[in-house]
């Protein structure tokens, strides 16, 4: 397929890191090729992101004549399968993303993505348009293995209406504070649950099945921040497959399990999320 050029798709600073295949070549020298090059670009059928990526994809192509993106779109159940496909046929694409149920560490581990420090050297690209802290999170072993398209925070969000309204004082926002505690915060989940007849989960009249305020809301990604409420992980650093689970970690889970069953906040059946788009491709900045 000749030589080969990255193309550095910056859309903003999770965070959902693009990569180029690992099949693709070291630029021997700077400049844009000289002749055809077609590169295949692997994503999701989204239907906010493919008219803005066909959008970037055609203002590159301005740049670079000589440089066809082919964009291949499946589901995002197909992405990942996908993807494993076109790896084990040898025609792996030249650029991906983690948007299926996969992730930045596990295409590193299978070698699937191509150290993109010597392209970002050659075009003398300059990084400092997105947040350090992203681009230190897409090194691997001391390489470039990708880039961030978007990225946002973690958030909690409280009612402060409904606090006062319960007589309930704001909770710390310093996060080493030793009086925030998990029996606080059940506490005050109690306080906050409401029947429909205005009883709270801590009065013995209240009906859980007719519950019309839910106090908290404990909807935490990713999945192994519930270990970290604990002070541990499912994954440690040391390892690439899940360990079995400590004594430690066991017991909370069943402690867990029988708060659960005499405990009548439940989190809410649909709504209560407060969701952030952090994706470029569905904001203004296209």
């Amino acid at each position: 397929m000749g030589r080969r050029r990255a193309i550095l798709l910056s859309c903003a600073a999770f965070c959902i890191p693009v990569l180029a295949g690992a099949a693709m070549t070291t630029p021997a020298s700077a400049g844009p090729p000289r002749s055809g090059v077609t590169l295949t670009l692997l994503w999701r059928n989204d239907p906010h992101e493919i008219p803005a990526l066909r959008r970037v994809i055609a203002a590159f192509h301005t740049q670079l004549p000589a440089v066809t993106v082919h964009l291949r779109v499946v589901t995002w159940n197909d992405y990942e399968p996908t993807l494993s496909a076109m790896v084990a046929a040898h025609t792996p694409p030249d650029l991906f993303a983690s948007l299926g149920a996969s992730g930045f560490v596990d295409y590193a581990l299978r070698g699937l993505g191509l150290n993109q420090q010597p392209f970002i050297a050659a075009d003398r690209y300059d990084l400092s348009d997105f947040y350090p802290a992203a681009i230190k999170a897409l090194r691997w072993k001391g390489q470039q293995l990708a880039l961030p398209l978007g990225g946002g925070p973690s958030l909690l969000y409280a009612n402060t209406d409904l606090l006062a309204r319960a007589g309930l004082s704001a909770p710390p926002t310093d996060w080493d504070d030793p009086t925030w505690t998990w029996d606080r915060m059940v506490s005050y989940a109690r306080k906050l649950t409401v029947d429909s007849t205005g009883h709270t989960a801590d009065d013995p009249r209240f009906a859980w099945r007719h519950t019309v305020q839910w106090g908290i809301d404990p909807g935490l990604w990713p999945q192994n921040a519930y270990a970290w409420l604990w002070g541990c992980d499912w994954f440690p650093t040391t390892h690439t497959e899940q360990p079995p689970r400590g004594e430690k970690e066991k017991g909370h889970e069943e402690d867990g399990h029988r708060a659960e069953e005499s405990n009548p906040i439940k989190p809410p059946m649909e709504g209560g999320h407060a969701t952030v788009d952090i994706n470029p491709m569905n904001s203004a900045r296209r």
